[in-house]
């Protein structure tokens, strides 16, 4: 945010009361010049997170009022507002690159709820590609299932294929955005739906 109300105010209070770059840390009561100023900068471009530069600004003579406290508030509402639509666009984007698919969840040991989303070592063959013939406009779960199933069935396929992750338990069949079915694995059928968060960490993954 390189044109923030706060750095409007800091600007224009150093130029009308003609404070040189180089004062900048001593009327704030720092000693080490260059780390003071490399702050000053910071807040600035909108690191309104620096408590204590704000605490010293504050307390200073000639930075404290209203005024300044005017424009940390107008600064930190505009910067919500630039990180909400940030969200919304990513969002968007995301939406766009969503294609129907399926993920298969694995269960470790039973030491944990199945996970099929693993942050660290993720691996892009638990997800299932579906062929087109079941993704149309007018596809009925039924298919799905059996598809599933075929593949459970299959020695050969990536349901039954070796995991560090675990055994399979779940498939998530994410036909929307927003949510998914979950196929269960030992029954063999569709137990339910679940809501997906396209915010978590998990979630994001799909993307990368």
């Amino acid at each position: 945010m390189s044109h923030s109300q706060l750095r409007s105010y800091l600007q224009a209070t150093l130029q009308k009361a003609s404070i040189s770059r180089g004062k900048i840390p001593g009327l704030l009561g720092y000693q080490n010049i260059s780390k003071a100023l490399r702050r000053f900068d910071e807040l600035l471009n909108g690191n309104i997170s620096d408590q204590e530069l704000i605490n010293r600004l504050r307390a200073s003579n000639i930075f404290s009022g209203p005024e300044l406290e005017k424009a940390l508030r107008e600064t930190a509402h505009q910067q919500m507002i630039d990180n909400q639509e940030r969200e919304m666009t990513r969002e968007l984007r995301f939406r766009r690159a969503f294609v129907r698919h399926g993920w298969i969840e694995t269960e470790l040991n039973g030491r944990r709820e199945p996970r099929g989303m693993i942050l660290m070592a993720i691996r892009r063959d638990k997800m299932i590609h579906l062929p087109r013939t079941l993704i149309s406009a007018n596809e009925q779960l039924g298919k799905i299932g059996s598809y599933f199933n075929a593949l459970c069935n299959d020695p050969n396929s990536i349901i039954n294929s070796g995991t560090i992750f675990g055994d399979p338990v779940r498939i998530l069949y994410r036909n929307t955005f927003d949510s998914c079915h979950v196929y269960d694995i030992q029954k063999r059928r569709f137990t339910g739906r679940k809501s997906v968060n396209w915010r978590s960490d998990e979630i994001k993954c799909l993307y990368n």
